[in-house]
């Protein structure tokens, strides 16, 4: 069974897959991964393309905006949140070069003098029609509400070869890669050891599949 990927460089996936989605549907603009990873390229912006480190968060705060700025290296940089407060994103407005993806609202892009934002829809993390809808049953085991389902089903039924991605299970099951995110975190931190996840997962979603028959 391979290793769920729900760590650091799987957020900051999932954030530099967001911004290239947005900027697929949008005409003129252009936002590729650069390498090493958590840096993309933007055009579209400005009169050249120019370079910008991502940073992914859950959400953001004034005071977490704050630490963010002083602690990053100069030149341009894009934070990827679930939700950024007003107050932060005033206060990032204000550095030179900041911008933000709130995936509730906006995305805005600054470099110097140019600036561009993009008002999302409200589909923009939900699955294609025909996508795939679950109950919500509650749980207290490791595989919890239908996100936990989804991910369990898709580790299960997937490619042996390597894990599903979360934002590929976000978009059959109809829900935000955010939530199937933590869901697939909350199964790392119960399975412990990956190699046991199989058969936990088939324990947990038929509890007498070990009866006698």
């Amino acid at each position: 069974m391979p290793a769920i990927r729900t760590g650091r460089a799987d957020q900051s996936a999932l954030a530099i897959e967001d911004l290239t989605t947005i900027a697929n549907r949008s005409a003129g603009l252009s936002i590729s991964l650069l390498t090493p990873p958590d840096r993309v390229t933007v055009e579209g912006v400005g009169s050249k393309p120019w370079h910008a480190e991502v940073h992914h968060r859950s959400s953001l705060s004034p005071r977490e905006a704050r630490e963010l700025v002083a602690a990053a290296t100069r030149g341009a940089h894009l934070v990827v949140a679930d939700q950024i407060s007003a107050e932060a994103k005033e206060y990032l407005a204000s550095v030179p070069s900041w911008g933000w993806l709130d995936r509730r609202s906006e995305l805005r892009l600054r470099h110097g003098s140019a600036e561009l934002e993009i008002r999302l829809s409200p589909s923009f993390d939900e699955s294609p029609p025909g996508g795939v809808t679950l109950a919500a049953p509650a749980s207290d085991g490791p595989i919890r509400g239908r996100a936990g389902i989804s991910y369990a089903a898709s580790l299960l039924l997937g490619d042996p070869a390597g894990p599903p991605s979360i934002r590929s299970v976000a978009r059959r099951s109809g829900m935000a890669a955010s939530t199937v995110s933590d869901a697939a975190g909350q199964l790392l931190w119960s399975f412990r050891n990956p190699s046991h996840a199989a058969t936990l997962i088939a324990s947990s979603l038929h509890p007498c599949s070990s009866c006698p028959s």
